[in-house]
């Protein structure tokens, strides 16, 4: 008579027995090593989807945030709800790496700032903490906005901005700090005409699809008083080249306007990756951010719009120093 038991009970039996085997006791070393990684871990998921809190290191939100003010950031906020007019924003700098450097090498923890080098010169180099540049502004322009600085004074649509969060710590008026536009800000599925983009809006969409990585070429005609100027690079003490810096050639036609000069900028060609183009379907929305110190802020008017996706979320509240606490939203 055969009284064998199934391989599959055998299996069943076996795992059984292992489960209600009495396991060894940790240390408690070993114990209170566990207990911290894990919280740290749990931490850095919180830090980096729902609470995170930010210091900040420079004056150009004065005089509503100040330098080292601690503050506590919403990260969920933009998932339900819309970005609106003034509000103050966290976004990653447009033009900042999203992995370090060699970025060919690294491999990032998923929602943790930590990248893992495929290639480590030795064992501390297994892993490695980094995070792009933040930057907090307030959502001046919306999208389909139109946006101007004239003389410091910010037009959205036609009409003087009402902000009186807004400071001004200089009496000086230069052309490449506070005249900007006119442009418009694009918004999602936007279908950009190239041929009718003045010299801002180039800038901001040469910025734009730097930030994309995308190769992004122009050629173009500058007129003054009708007659057209010949290698204009050579203003700027470059080579002759198809494209030239676009900021400082806005500064250049403020210039020759407010010299009463009469200018005209002509789009002649637009390439995108090698292939020419006329149109382009914006892909999502677009911000203008300015910093409340508007004398001493890099913004938007210096490194061009802040695409919705890089936007982080909504301060909450000043925690430190105390006699600083306050709500912000």
């Amino acid at each position: 008579m055969n009284t064998s038991i199934p391989v599959k009970e055998t299996i069943y039996l076996k795992f059984w027995r292992w489960l209600r085997k009495p396991k060894k006791e940790k240390s408690a070393l070993r114990d209170w090593i566990e207990t911290i990684i894990i919280a740290g871990i749990l931490a850095l998921i919180i830090k980096e989807t729902i609470i995170q809190a930010f210091y900040i290191p420079s004056s150009s939100m004065e005089a509503t945030l100040l330098i080292d003010d601690h503050i506590l950031v919403n990260r969920f906020i933009y998932k339900l709800t819309d970005v609106k007019r003034n509000d103050i924003i966290i976004f990653k700098f447009p033009h900042d790496a999203d992995y370090p450097e060699p970025s060919s090498n690294y491999k990032k923890i998923i929602l943790l700032p930590l990248f893992i080098n495929t290639k480590p010169s030795g064992i501390l180099d297994i892993i490695k903490y980094y995070r792009p540049r933040d930057f907090i502004k307030r959502a001046i322009g919306m999208p389909g906005d139109t946006f101007e600085m004239r003389n410091k004074i910010v037009y959205i649509n036609g009409e003087k901005e009402k902000l009186n969060e807004a400071i001004y710590t200089s009496t000086d008026v230069l052309l490449e700090r506070d005249y900007f536009g006119p442009i418009k800000i694009p918004k999602k599925n936007d279908i950009i005409k190239f041929s009718e983009l003045n010299i801002f809006e180039l800038f901001c969409f040469e910025k734009y699809f730097e930030y994309k990585k995308i190769k992004f070429e122009y050629e173009f005609e500058y007129f003054i008083d009708s007659k057209k100027q010949e290698n204009i690079e050579t203003i700027f003490g470059m080579q002759p080249i198809k494209s030239i810096e676009l900021r400082r050639l806005c500064v250049y036609d403020e210039n020759n306007k407010h010299s009463g000069k009469k200018t005209e900028f002509k789009i002649t060609k637009i390439m995108i990756d090698g292939a020419e183009i006329k149109e382009y379907k914006m892909p999502e929305d677009c911000y203008f951010a300015l910093g409340d110190n508007r004398d001493n802020s890099s913004d938007s008017r210096f490194w061009g719009f802040v695409p919705y996706s890089l936007i982080k979320g909504e301060p909450l509240v000043i925690y430190w120093p105390l006699t600083r606490l306050r709500i912000l939203f």
